[in-house]
């Protein structure tokens, strides 16, 4: 009970410590505010001891907890809100900002809680977390399918939808992600990702919480925040996108810092250049590199590449995670075999109920107990599986499939590049033309044709960027990483014009099965 439990800038919580708030703020919420199972409570909050708190409280009187993306604006924010119909909800000194202007609008919200500074229609956060101590109460009388959380989806294809998480997948999730990282109590991990989004709640502080090990919690990115953090603390792991790695390594204080203890890498949400894989087993020879992902209605994670093929496999996310298994299908349904492209499904232990309060999106994506992701995969013949591009993305140009995956793994391997991202844009004759987004690192130059030209001598023609931007600010990307393309699709750009260039066997069908599976609990 007295091992660290949390982290947060001056505020350092044993279990014990953590328990006991956690046991108050689920009293106020049963005994004073009548939560109980199956009642929605929304938070809009920014990485903060309070976020943790009120996770742990509202799930253990049966509550759903809802975390919304503390980012969003206020009509980003009031269709979520009215989707899930909370009964309680809570804002940051941050973020009430952007509620207050709608609270007439929040039909059937009846406890608003805030922190810092509030108004005459909500109540102080320390009203739930702090007070007098509470009695020890038995925990709600919970099921495997019942709801724990709704998260909402990162909106990179659509409008945002309610992910029905329950307590099994998070278990799974929790025991599969122990299992893949090599992780146990002594661990220490770095969250430098939101709460709000299922990498940093999922894999991360609810791995550490079944261990009982270490969460240093982060309230947004810095790089010299980071490696002092790393230093201080002993860190042991962390997950990221690429782009967050790179920026470590390229800040002034990376060679000064000590940073041995650093074992578990874990990087996805973008292609990661061989380049940064060689820097990284460079500057951390002992430490272990995990190319990992997955969905929000997958819980988190649901493959990831083994550390030792890190370089070998570069671009693969390896294998299903335990207790889940892959299925590549054509638009039929039929399963296709090594080296053929279709539709990526899943199933296992991870997989969520469905979307709240959306029986046609449930009924289109959770067919015959899978998963249809809408990510366009292949498997290799050393059953490695290899994501190309999400269905929605690929490009089609004057009939040629084009993975946009595959280009942006050759923009990364562009020397100068920091960060890439390739869409299809309209073209009058021949469908679509490739245009490609690119920032470079910091104190380099390079020119379109210079960057056109380098693609040139890696893809075949038709691959080659028709269009190629140079970004000075940083690629628009949602809470987990993931590249908003929608938003560079609808950025100005040059108008596409006519492009002179010229320019198409069936294998036994596989379905991969989750690695380590006999090792996890309840896994079935």
């Amino acid at each position: 009970p007295h091992r660290p439990a949390l982290i947060y800038e001056g505020l350092r919580w044993s279990y014990w410590e953590l328990s006991q708030r956690v046991n108050r703020a689920a009293f106020s919420l049963r005994e004073r505010y009548g939560i109980h199972k199956g009642d929605r409570v929304a938070v809009v909050l920014n990485n903060c001891p309070e976020f943790v708190v009120l996770y742990l409280a509202v799930t253990s009187v049966g509550g759903v907890f809802v975390p919304l993306n503390a980012r969003l604006k206020s009509q980003e924010l009031l269709p979520q809100i009215l989707k899930a119909k909370p009964r309680v909800l809570v804002a940051g000194e941050d973020t009430w900002g952007e509620l207050e202007p709608i609270l007439g609008q929040l039909r059937g919200v009846e406890r608003i809680f805030t922190q810092g500074a509030h108004g005459p229609a909500t109540e102080p956060l320390e009203a739930l977390t702090e007070g007098t101590e509470a009695p020890q109460f038995p925990l709600a009388q919970l099921q495997e399918e019942d709801l724990s959380s709704i998260i909402f989806t990162s909106g990179t294809t659509g409008t945002p939808k309610g992910v029905m998480i329950t307590h099994r997948n998070v278990v799974n999730t929790a025991q599969a992600c122990a299992k893949v990282f090599g992780s146990t109590s002594w661990d220490v991990d770095l969250i430098m990702v939101p709460l709000f989004h299922v990498t940093g709640l999922h894999t991360q502080l609810c791995k550490s919480l079944y261990l009982g090990s270490t969460t240093v919690l982060m309230r947004e990115f810095k790089a010299h925040k980071a490696l002092e953090l790393i230093e201080r603390e002993r860190v042991t792991l962390s997950i990221s996108v690429p782009t967050i790695y790179w920026l470590m390594l390229l800040c002034p204080d990376f060679p000064r810092r000590d940073l041995g203890s650093f074992r578990t890498i874990v990087y996805g949400g973008a292609p990661c250049p061989p380049e940064l894989i060689v820097r990284l087993q460079e500057a951390f020879p002992g430490a272990s590199l995990i190319n990992a992902g997955g969905l929000t209605e997958g819980t988190s994670l649901q493959y990831a590449l083994p550390p030792q093929d890190a370089l070998r496999k570069a671009g693969s996310v390896g294998f299903p995670t335990p207790c889940t298994e892959a299925m590549i299908v054509d638009e039929t349904g039929l399963q296709l075999g090594p080296g053929e492209v279709g539709e990526l499904l899943l199933k296992g232990a991870g997989i969520a109920r469905g979307y709240w309060e959306d029986p046609l999106e449930t009924a289109k994506t959770f067919k015959g107990g899978w998963l249809h992701t809408g990510d366009l995969a292949r498997v290799d013949q050393e059953g490695y599986l290899w994501l190309m591009d999400r269905k929605k993305d690929m490009i089609i140009r004057a009939g040629e499939n084009i993975y946009s995956v595959e280009v942006e793994n050759v923009l990364y391997a562009f020397p100068k590049t920091l960060e890439a991202a390739v869409v299809g844009v309209p073209d009058a004759i021949f469908g679509e033309q490739v245009k490609a987004y690119v920032v470079l690192k910091q104190g380099e130059l390079a020119t379109e044709g210079e960057i056109r030209d380098f693609c040139s001598r890696h893809l075949a023609d038709y691959k080659v960027p028709r269009f190629v931007e140079i970004l000075r600010e940083p690629l628009p990307r949602n809470p987990g990483g993931k590249v908003r393309k929608d938003l560079l699709r609808a950025s100005p750009g040059p108008c596409p014009g006519p492009d002179t260039r010229a320019d198409v066997v069936k294998r036994p069908a596989m379905i991969l099965t989750g690695q380590g599976c006999d090792d996890i609990e309840r896994c079935q």
